[in-house]
């Protein structure tokens, strides 16, 4: 049975995942394909028309992918020197108002992927090189920025309650 007391966990899985799949499966598909590219074009002068549109996707995918995992971790930028030099509770509010900063950023990656998605689908917007659609990787940078919205309320929530990051 359920119970949110599971959500954190549940989260916490997803986004790792989700970095999994960025670091473990794309980055070595986009590392043989950048060293193929470069091979054919200063090797045999035949470069792949495509490399460049299909490394620039999968790199925005090992991004996206990892921003959830980055949150989860506490690894954006912040001014520990400050914070640092606050107290308990200062620490705690500047915790707070910057978690509703990032779920603002999140929250309105997850809503323009999203409405991006569905305009992609609707004109059927595809790679100019190869006929690859660019609906799914909206797709997934809405999936990644949604789970990065769910880490910034439970840091929020976390702080506000003053308990530690889940």
């Amino acid at each position: 049975m359920w119970t949110f007391a599971m959500a954190p966990r549940i989260l916490g899985i997803v986004t790792a995942r989700l970095h999994d799949f960025g670091t473990l499966v794309v980055m070595p598909v986009l590392v043989i394909l950048v060293t193929a590219d470069v091979v054919l074009r200063y090797v045999l002068n035949a470069p792949l028309l495509w490399g460049a549109e299909v490394s620039a996707l999968m790199l925005l995918v090992v991004f996206f992918a990892s921003l959830p995992e980055c949150t989860a971790a506490g690894g954006h930028i912040r001014m520990d020197l400050i914070r640092n030099r606050l107290g308990r509770n200062g620490q705690r509010l500047a915790d707070v108002l910057t978690g509703l900063a990032g779920l603002g950023v999140s929250a309105f990656l997850t809503y323009q992927a999203f409405a991006s998605t569905a305009e992609m689908l609707e004109y059927g917007e595809r790679a100019e090189m190869i006929d690859l659609p660019y609906w799914p990787f909206t797709a997934f940078m809405g999936i990644c920025a949604a789970a990065m919205a769910l880490r910034f309320v439970a840091d929020v929530a976390a702080a506000v309650l003053g308990r530690e990051k889940p």
